[in-house]
This record gives structure tokens, C-alpha cells and sequence, in this order.
């Protein structure tokens, strides 16, 4: 069962906001405003629940709880092109063309798949089980781990640079999470 919980902003921690809209789904979201302008998720599930709303039906149009994904399989050639075109632009900002790289939230860890003949040194983190499973079974990915970056038992001061892609909406504590995922970061990284 998916557990939510309201909360207060994470960026100043005030819990005066205003509704936005709701997504309508069998489960119901809220976005709201907080008064200093962050727009968010209230209530927001819970972290220890996380998991089960992306289960297997999440990625292939069947979620019990409304929430679908579209097979990120079903269309790789073109997602690649796309992964590609990331890789390369992290590159022209970063001026960091090789080293390590940590792509959290990865999901089936297409992004990964895509650049795998870059000379980086790829890993990746998520924390849906089928998500993670996956990328293992039909991408061949063994870097992939289960859990938050903070979780999987990465070395501190590690990547060179750490992703993530359409990942930060989904944390309940955006600033707390950077914290840590900053710690993996080596000096000078991105």
C-alpha cells in the first residue's frame, strides 16, 4: 500500500502553499505552491513506499495505481540518439570528456545503454527492483544497483559526474538528497 505523507516546503520549510491542480488518477496527486515559489507534490509518498508504485505494471501500462510509464525498450533507437545528445552536451559544459559517471534514477538505464561505447566508466542506481532487473536482463548493464545513490554503497568522492535525469520531483527531500549524492562527487566534479 503507497503511504503519503503532507509535508512542508524543502526549499523553506514553510507549509503556507496554494493548490495548483490535481492529477487524476486512482491515486490522487496535488501540486501546490509554496509561497516562496517552489511547486511540489502534497501530499508526497512516502519513501519507504516508493518502490511499489514503480513495479513492473508502472513500466508497461498496467499500474494498479494509475501511474504509467511507457516501455522505455519499445522505442530505444530513438531515446539513443537522444542519451547521445545528453552525453555530449554534459561534455561541452562540464569540459569533462571521460572518467566516471553516475546516472541516478536510471530506470532500465537506457542512458547508459546508449553511451556504453563513450570510454566512460558507467554505473547507475534506481530504486525500482524491475527497473533494476531489467537493465541487468535485456540491457546486460551489471553496473546498475538497487536503491538511492546514498544506499547502493558507492565510494565517496568517486564520479566524475553524477545525473539525473527527470528524477529530483520525485524526492521528497530534494536538498538532503543532493547533500549526499554531493558526496559522491569527487573535487572538481559535476
Amino acid at each position: 500500500m503507497i503511504i503519503f505523507k503532507k509535508t512542508n516546503c524543502n526549499v523553506c520549510n514553510s507549509s503556507d502553499y496554494k493548490k495548483l491542480y490535481d492529477i487524476k488518477s486512482k491515486v490522487p496527486f496535488t501540486i501546490v505552491r509554496c509561497k516562496c515559489g517552489m511547486i511540489y507534490m502534497n501530499p508526497m509518498v512516502d519513501q519507504s513506499t516508493m518502490g511499489e508504485l514503480y513495479s513492473k505494471g508502472y513500466y508497461h501500462g498496467e499500474s494498479e495505481h494509475g501511474f504509467n510509464f511507457t516501455n522505455p525498450l519499445q522505442d530505444i533507437e530513438m531515446i539513443s540518439l537522444v542519451c547521445k545528445e545528453r552525453l555530449e552536451r554534459i561534455k561541452s559544459i562540464t569540459n569533462v570528456t571521460s572518467g566516471r559517471l553516475l546516472d541516478i534514477g536510471c530506470t532500465y538505464g537506457v542512458f547508459l545503454y546508449s553511451v556504453r561505447d563513450s570510454g566512460w566508466e558507467l554505473h547507475g542506481c534506481d530504486f525500482s527492483e524491475y527497473a533494476v532487473k531489467m537493465a541487468k536482463e535485456k540491457l546486460g548493464l551489471d553496473n546498475v544497483k538497487l536503491g538511492r545513490a546514498n544506499e547502493a554503497g558507492y565510494q565517496q568522492n568517486y564520479f566524475d559526474i553524477v545525473t539525473l535525469f527527470e528524477v529530483i520531483e520525485h524526492m521528497d527531500t530534494p536538498m538532503e538528497e543532493m547533500k549526499e549524492i554531493n558526496k559522491l562527487i569527487r573535487k572538481g566534479g559535476w
